[in-house]
């Protein structure tokens, strides 16, 4: 999406990009982080797997446009940048996937499978007008240092 807005060419080699090389091991530990964090939150009767869905959606973004991070630093700045946007990201992310299962239902069955990328595009406008991609200022006024 970020290629897209700056109007560069986007191919296929960019959609597996971190699941190779260096950032592999990155990959799959913030995917445990995940884990580690959602199942307990279910346990507890769902309520706080409501709370830690917003900030676990940015665990992904975060990822993508500071790989330099550890896996810790994404962790803290998904949680904070989620919890100071929770109710904005958590509505936008019901809407635009309550639109996207509909216009996928509509379109037979097989739309949902083109559709279902859109509720990402709340997560991202939210990251890009908080966060932006200029510099690491933003990062460090929430509280990680991306030394």
């Amino acid at each position: 999406m970020k290629k897209m807005d700056f109007n560069e060419s986007v191919t296929t080699s960019d959609f597996f990009y971190f699941l190779k090389g260096k950032y592999l091991s990155k990959t799959f530990a913030l995917m445990l982080v995940s884990i580690l964090i959602a199942i307990p939150s279910a346990l507890l009767c769902y309520v706080p797997l409501i709370y830690v869905i917003v900030p676990m959606s940015f665990f992904v973004i975060m990822f993508a446009f500071n790989p330099e991070l550890s896996v810790g630093d994404i962790v803290k700045v998904s949680f904070k940048l989620g919890n100071k946007k929770w109710l904005l990201a958590f509505g936008l992310m019901i809407i635009s996937s309550l639109v996207a299962q509909i216009v996928g239902l509509v379109l037979c069955g097989i739309g949902v499978l083109f559709t279902s990328a859109f509720v990402y595009h709340p997560v991202y406008l939210i990251y890009k007008d908080v966060i932006g991609f200029d510099d690491d200022t933003e990062i460090q006024k929430i509280g990680v240092s991306s030394e």
